[in-house]
């Protein structure tokens, strides 16, 4: 009878979240290939020195459906972080697919919340998208939607 070497077994309590996002540019017809979401995820992987995965899904909806994907973490035991620390690594990652993807609203999911988070300076009506007020000749950050903030609704 064989025996086995003895394994080192690490368990940490699970935690998971995901980022869900279309691949539709806001309401229009333009589309982003499955490459323009790996490249932003590998650029930004690479910056934290993190691991994800990037799951390609679809979105089915009333007389309507689009591509999208699904970006993925978990409570890894080889490089444990805290929940929060996770959950903020997402938000990141998904501000950026926001703006870089030309998306609207983009949803993260936990074991127990569901938030969404959108993009205040799409159809801006002060700034018309830039984040930059011209009054009077002075680039001023616009007092809407300033282009690097974002409403978070956590229902």
């Amino acid at each position: 009878m064989k025996t086995l070497k003895a394994f080192n077994v690490q368990i940490l309590k699970a935690f998971n979240v995901q980022i869900w996002c279309g691949l539709k540019e806001q309401y229009s017809d333009v589309i982003h290939p499955m490459d323009d979401v790996r490249k932003i995820v590998d650029e930004f992987v690479n910056e934290i020195k993190d691991c994800v995965t990037i799951t390609p899904t679809e979105f089915r909806y009333v007389d309507g459906s689009e591509p999208g994907f699904i970006i993925g973490w978990i409570q890894y035991p080889r490089f444990p972080r805290k929940k929060d620390e996770i959950q903020d690594r997402s938000l990141l990652l998904a501000r950026r697919l926001m703006r870089e993807l030309g998306q609207y609203k983009v949803t993260i999911t936990t074991p127990h919340n569901s938030i969404m988070i959108e993009n205040e300076t799409i159809d801006c009506t002060i700034c018309n998208g830039t984040g930059v007020c011209d009054n009077d000749g002075y680039n001023l950050p616009c007092p809407r939607c300033r282009s690097d903030e974002y409403t978070y609704k956590e229902y």
